[in-house]
């Protein structure tokens, strides 16, 4: 951390934050389900596919175990497969998508043409971070495993 003075701040804002978000959600959950409601205001949900729920739970537990497994035997530095994973998802999550989604979802209200450049040119920097990151991180994975 480079300035640790500073923690305080931000450990007293995330917990604000949460705070706030679990008394939002319980109030909500109190306004829609009053007194019935349980300990948990998923088990207020409607449950339509009950039989399958522990063998659905099983298989995606095995299955993210065989992974999370077979990623550490065969990638034994985990840090360049971070970076990987970081330019490809951050750059598609926070600058290619939230753009084009908002095209697509407004398109038939008629969006203006400054919002049109606006979403091309966010997402076309977000392209260029995706393609240079992709390939930087490519090129030491490269380079390491050559070695």
């Amino acid at each position: 951390m480079q300035k640790p003075a500073g923690f305080s701040l931000v450990l007293y804002t995330g917990m604000t934050v949460v705070t706030l978000l679990y008394i939002s959600l319980g109030t909500v959950g109190y306004m829609c389900f009053g007194k019935f409601i349980a300990g948990s205001i998923t088990l207020n949900l409607p449950n339509c596919c009950h039989r399958w729920k522990i063998i659905v739970e099983l298989v995606m537990k095995a299955v993210l175990v065989i992974f999370t497994c077979a990623l550490a035997v065969l990638i034994p530095e985990l840090d360049l497969v971070i970076s990987l994973v970081g330019s490809v998802s951050s750059s598609f999550l926070a600058l290619i998508f939230p753009p084009l989604l908002e095209l697509l979802s407004f398109h038939t209200e008629g969006v203006s043409p400054l919002v049109v450049i606006k979403n091309v040119a966010i997402s076309v920097v977000g392209l260029v971070g995706f393609i240079t990151g992709t390939y930087v991180a490519i090129e030491e994975i490269v380079a390491r495993t050559s070695k």
